[in-house]
């Protein structure tokens, strides 16, 4: 539950299916740089998405380079393994709408999970 809101069940919802949810480890290594921010947001954050992880996610071993961004790196993941990605980074769904790559995201507005694309669960 991410303040009060099912977010593993309402994407399953919005693919009206079970889902194996899985994190990429560079995506794990930004999560964990961000548990020693200074910030204590982000790092509550960090904190709150890790427990999150461990619960409902697999790790998922994807090779990368250490100069490569995240964003593309998870770009790389979603085209070779055609799974969704689930981000609120405006930024990034753009890109990925270009691409024509799957995503699901939350429309806080309506408070449920909107998909975009191919539903690949």
């Amino acid at each position: 539950m991410f303040k009060g809101i099912p977010v593993f069940d309402l994407i399953e919802d919005a693919l009206n299916a079970k889902c194996e949810f899985i994190v990429i480890t560079p995506v794990l290594r930004e999560i964990q740089k961000l548990l020693k921010s200074r910030s204590i947001k982000k790092s509550k954050a960090a904190e709150f998405a890790m427990k999150m992880i461990s619960a409902h996610c697999n790790i998922y071993e994807f090779p990368f380079s250490i100069n490569e961004k995240v964003d593309d790196i998870l770009i790389k993941a979603a085209e070779n393994m055609r799974a969704l990605i689930a981000t609120n980074d405006k930024e990034l769904r753009r890109i990925l709408r270009r691409k024509g790559i799957s995503h699901v995201y939350y429309r806080e507005s309506e408070k449920l999970f909107e998909v975009w694309g191919e539903d690949l669960c």
